[in-house]
């Protein structure tokens, strides 16, 4: 489910589009043209990560900026297929991402994933959203999640990376709002939103595109 994002005057997410446009327009672009420059040669970076010890140190080597997230490559694979992700340094406000949104309960059992090929476990809610987010073939998915996207190991960078979270979930390409796995009452009621606000052209519809295997 992709939720309505910036719509004029929509409190769904956490900014309007005006609050946005003003964000941006105060972002230096020559400071996110030297950012792409520095991204976009990982060379080393990549030297690093295959030589890491640990997951503890995949986020070392990933420190965050004051210009900078760590996003998620989600993998492709099948459904069932374990999930497998990498890390990446991206520039703050670059559009490339989508911020996923997601309650933290769910199932109290945990499933563990692979990151960089270390094991890493999480909770169930978090990984059904990732089987059905990630694709089946092709490039892998940039994703922004913060159970993942920030090192849960850090209280030093919790408390600088959670009060940054409003801008990170404004500054995405889009907002995804994970609900859960669909039910025929789900589907009723993305039938009804579409229904409703289709005759608006600034409201962008809700998709079911994510539930299909």
């Amino acid at each position: 489910l992709e939720s309505i994002s910036r719509v004029p005057g929509n409190q769904v997410g956490f900014n309007t589009a005006a609050t946005a446009a003003l964000n941006r327009s105060v972002y230096d672009a020559s400071t996110a043209k030297k950012l792409d420059t520095a991204f976009s040669s990982p060379g080393s970076v990549e030297a690093q990560l295959s030589s890491a010890a640990s997951l503890g140190d995949v986020y070392d080597i990933l420190k965050i900026k004051e210009d900078s997230i760590r996003v998620i490559l989600l993998q492709p694979g099948n459904f069932d297929d374990q999930i497998k992700i990498s890390m990446a340094l991206r520039p703050f406000r670059s559009e490339e991402y989508k911020a996923l949104s997601h309650i933290w309960a769910g199932e109290a059992k945990e499933h563990t994933i692979v990151v960089h090929n270390f094991e890493c476990k999480i909770q169930g809610n978090l990984h059904t959203a990732l089987q059905f987010l990630r694709p089946r073939s092709g490039e892998p998915r940039m994703l922004w999640a913060d159970a993942l996207c920030v090192n849960q190991a850090s209280d030093e960078e919790k408390n600088v990376q959670v009060p940054r979270m409003g801008q990170i979930y404004n500054f995405a390409k889009k907002v995804l709002v994970w609900l859960g796995p669909p039910t025929k009452q789900s589907q009723r009621a993305i039938a009804y939103f579409n229904a409703f606000f289709g005759s608006d052209p600034g409201t962008s519809k809700f998709e079911e595109s994510y539930w299909e295997n």
